[in-house]
């Protein structure tokens, strides 16, 4: 009987400190579910920000590709206006050519009548 005790006892002691240990597991377990738990908070707390700053460059450059448009718009503008003035200045040199030469044709006439 002594010897059974004893095994029992052995035995007793034994699941004691199973017992023990997985209470030292656990509670390093929760621990752990403590720890990850932070870190989810915060790695979601840095995606959030990472998704705005994402979100804010996707606006950013959809202004700044509008700035693009608006100014490619005022450089065509531009370059219309200076080929249309263009235009009109060849078309005045054009025609005080035709008023020079028409002026030296009517010099001309005068010269001869005056002879």
């Amino acid at each position: 009987m002594r010897t059974q005790a004893g095994g029992l006892y052995a035995r007793v002691s034994m699941l004691e400190k199973s017992v023990e240990s997985l209470r030292n597991t656990m509670e390093g377990n929760q621990g752990m579910i403590v720890r990850l738990a932070s870190l989810d908070t915060r790695v979601n707390e840095v995606l959030q920000n990472l998704l705005m700053q994402r979100d804010k460059h996707i606006g950013d450059r959809g202004q700044d590709l509008s700035n693009v448009q608006n100014s490619l718009q005022a450089l065509k503008d531009i370059v219309d206006t200076i080929f249309n003035t263009t235009q009109r200045i060849e078309y005045v040199e054009e025609t005080l050519l035709d008023m020079q030469v028409s002026i030296e044709d009517i010099k001309k006439q005068q010269n001869k009548g005056n002879q």
